[in-house]
């Protein structure tokens, strides 16, 4: 049986998905949230 996901694993992954859509080397310019927190966590990986 599948479980679900919680918000914070949500956000997670969309933060990780997000990557996709920033070329390499790019500079990009963020506002605040805790989903852009979890982009933010993604670029430095």
């Amino acid at each position: 049986m599948s479980q679900a996901l919680t918000q914070d694993e949500l956000k997670t992954r969309v933060g990780q998905a997000a990557l996709a859509y920033v070329p390499a080397g790019e500079v990009v310019g963020v506002g605040t949230g805790s989903t852009v927190n979890k982009f933010i966590d993604a670029l430095a990986t």
